[in-house]
């Protein structure tokens, strides 16, 4: 007895579901606990399949979103619903993929950072005392940054308890926030994310091509299983209407390659030296204010000395 598309459905969400176990990211369009969703429409696939021969009405009862009743119209259309899973994975590991060199530009100054707390203790313990002794030997009043240093002496219990509960959410929260501003704004990102999209719709359309669907009923299911609902791209529309399907199945793989370069072209150079360019920035100034912190104070007084001994 033939399978059903309810139950063809019911096999492709329990993929679906071992995928996102195994910590796949699939943009479904079904909230924050895609696992548990589809559990619930496989329950009702499992109890109305023998009387609803077509699952649309089905999922249409349960209120999911048009996306993912686009992802299962398509996931039944293909003969091999593994080009359909990889154009919905896609848009999320390009995310993650672009927030990695941010979370590697981080380490240099979060390690900089670190090493300039414990110097500003040693400075605060054994080297501020010092200078602060120099000028009350030249009946002095301190003066410019020794001035300064004795204050942050003087709140060092402060800020020597505050600064490690802020570096701490630094690393679990700021690094998050960051990544995730530099995903969607960083230099070709978002130019990269739409090449990327339009390579998928060029691989759904391929695999939809092959099933054997018409071609309206392609376009409409490439269209409605994007995350952000973008239209088809004309090139890729115009292949699926105007060539046979044997020739748009091909002439839509080397489009999707095409797109890929496209989104590759330069990208990675960027992403990946913007970051680190500003980790080193950020990484040059602790390392520049803690030295003129250690050495213009000394000037200051050998200046001092100076003065005195002129007159």
């Amino acid at each position: 007895m033939p399978e059903s598309s309810a139950e063809r459905l019911i096999s492709l969400n329990r993929q679906t579901i071992a995928m996102l176990r195994l910590g796949i990211p699939l943009e479904l369009g079904l909230g924050d606990s895609p696992i548990e969703r589809l559990r619930e429409i496989n329950e009702t696939l499992a109890l109305n399949s023998g009387r609803e021969p077509e699952v649309a009405p089905i999922l249409q009862s349960e209120n999911v979103s048009p996306q993912y009743q686009a992802i299962a119209q398509a996931l039944l259309a293909a003969p091999d619903p593994t080009p359909i899973f990889e154009s919905i994975a896609r848009p999320t590991d390009d995310a993650a993929a672009v927030s990695t060199p941010v979370r590697l530009a981080l380490v240099e100054p979060l390690v900089v950072l670190g090493l300039g707390y414990l110097g500003m203790l040693l400075l605060c313990f054994h080297v501020v005392p010092s200078m602060e002794m120099q000028y009350l030997q030249q009946y002095e009043t301190p003066t410019g940054v020794t001035r300064w240093l004795i204050a942050i002496r003087d709140w060092m219990p402060v800020w020597a308890v505050l600064f490690p509960l802020i570096y701490l959410a630094l690393i679990l929260l700021g690094g998050k926030w960051l990544r995730k501003l530099y995903a969607r704004w960083g230099p070709g990102t978002q130019s990269r994310l739409r090449w990327r999209r339009r390579e998928a719709q060029a691989e759904r359309l391929s695999a939809l091509v092959d099933s054997g669907i018409d071609r309206e009923t392609a376009i409409d299911l490439a269209r409605g299983s994007s995350a952000d609902s973008d239209p088809i791209g004309p090139v890729a529309e115009n292949i699926v209407r105007n060539r046979s399907p044997e020739r748009a199945s091909g002439a839509l793989d080397r489009l999707a390659r095409f797109y890929r370069f496209l989104a590759e072209n330069r990208w990675p150079s960027l992403v990946r030296n913007v970051p680190a360019a500003i980790g080193l920035f950020v990484a040059s100034l602790v390392v520049l204010a803690y030295g003129l912190a250690l050495f213009v104070p000394w000037i200051e007084i050998l200046f001092n000395l100076s003065d005195r001994t002129g007159v």
